[in-house]
């Protein structure tokens, strides 16, 4: 999905919806250019005994990622085993965290609970984490030599080409 490769447009107004569905957008842009074109090898690299591979890392952000999508009412779906199925299975999961967002007015936002919770715990729990590790799979990248292209992240535009 290449919806979060060029996150450079932006709404008009800004709304809690719209704030809610930036945040997805920029978890989604630097995960894109975090895994893209991610070597098959490097799945399985581990940057230290008792830590996760990358693949596990991608397994965790599904999780996260599923868990948020069940919280906003959306279906549960299962998690694929195969790394790359795996990679592009939590940019659909981000896109539909995203469109959920887009369509709740705040008292509908209000009301989105995770672990019967507030909805503030949605952004400080899940949706950091998945920023946390994001950074820590490009990190692992960069260690196993297969390092990612750049974007400009400020701009959530595409490395020019």
């Amino acid at each position: 999905i290449d919806f979060f490769r060029d996150i450079n447009s932006f709404p008009e107004q800004i709304s809690s919806s719209a704030l809610m569905c930036r945040m997805v957008d920029g978890i989604g842009f630097r995960y894109y250019w975090a895994t893209y074109n991610l070597q098959e090898s490097t799945y399985h690299f581990k940057p230290g005994e008792n830590r996760w591979t990358i693949k596990d890392t991608l397994s965790h952000i599904w999780d996260t990622a599923s868990w948020i999508n069940e919280s906003l009412g959306l279906d549960k779906l299962d998690k694929p085993e195969d790394s790359r199925e795996l990679k592009n299975s939590i940019l659909n999961l981000y896109f539909s965290i995203r469109n959920a967002f887009s369509n709740m007015n705040d008292q509908t936002l209000q009301a989105v609970t995770i672990n019967k919770a507030p909805f503030w715990y949605l952004i400080n729990g899940p949706l950091e984490d998945m920023l946390s590790h994001v950074g820590a799979i490009d990190n692992m990248r960069r260690t196993a030599g297969d390092v990612p292209i750049e974007p400009h992240f400020f701009k959530g535009s595409p490395p020019k080409e």
